[in-house]
């Protein structure tokens, strides 16, 4: 048995299936044989466009920046990008098949885990942030159910949640400043004109609690005249115009 390619009468190729036996003599000899065949160009075609379509898809997701992989309802991976499987210096083919607890027991008791669980067992589509147990991460992760079991997309914020922390730290020591700012700060809704913050000098200053001066109208400070001078200054202000010192 055995595939073979032929040669049509008008020069074109065919692919075919051939089952060949041996005819023997009544000596045992053999004088002939028989053989059984099927046309299966079509069938060729359609298989060299379906590895071709493969193989595009694999680029393609291979392609992906982001970590992605498919476990089936058996916690098996049945894919893993290259990018996934770089980050923990492993191949594709070093991860599909394998147990995903048993590869990354870190994993196991985590909000990882209760999340692809969660899409798992009850067909949710999660999305959570979560540091990396094998890696100096951080990832946004996205998990959904499909046909194979799950589907689950990473992609790495690690300089996101470093700007995060920065930038908290920052208004952290921006708000200590203002707070214990030895001059009087505040903030002033100019339409409503509420005070939207006060720190302490201001407090200290005026004689009102924080509470008292956030509930109360800042032109009730002022007296008549001052307050003419500020409303004044308010409209230029909000006309773009700058006011005069």
């Amino acid at each position: 048995r055995g595939e073979f390619v032929n040669r049509k009468k008008d020069g074109s190729l065919y692919s075919e299936i051939a089952s060949i036996s041996p005819m023997r003599s009544a000596d045992g000899k053999i004088t002939h044989y028989v053989a059984v065949k099927e046309d299966v160009t079509e069938r060729k075609k359609a298989e060299e466009q379906l590895r071709i379509s493969n193989r595009k898809v694999e680029e393609i997701l291979d392609s992906i920046q982001d970590d992605f992989y498919v476990i089936d309802h058996n916690w098996n991976f049945v894919f893993a990008s290259r990018t996934f499987t770089s980050r923990i210096g492993k191949e594709p083919a070093d991860v599909v098949g394998k147990n995903i607890w048993t590869m990354f027991p870190k994993h196991v008791d985590t909000i990882y885990e209760e999340n692809l669980r969660a899409a798992m067992d009850r067909g949710e589509t999660r999305r959570f942030e979560v540091s990396g147990k094998y890696t100096d991460a951080w990832y946004r992760m996205t998990v959904f159910p499909s046909d194979e079991g799950i589907t689950v997309l990473g992609a790495e914020i690690t300089d996101f949640k470093r700007m995060e922390t920065t930038l908290r730290e920052s208004e952290r020591r921006y708000s200590d400043l203002i707070k214990f700012a030895p001059a009087a700060i505040y903030e002033i809704d100019f339409r409503s004109r509420r005070f939207l913050s006060v720190n302490d000098a201001m407090c200290s200053m005026t004689g009102y609690s924080r509470e008292e001066l956030l509930q109360k109208d800042a032109f009730d400070l002022l007296e008549p005249e001052s307050a003419s001078r500020f409303a004044k200054r308010t409209e230029e202000w909000l006309s773009g115009r700058q006011p005069v010192y």
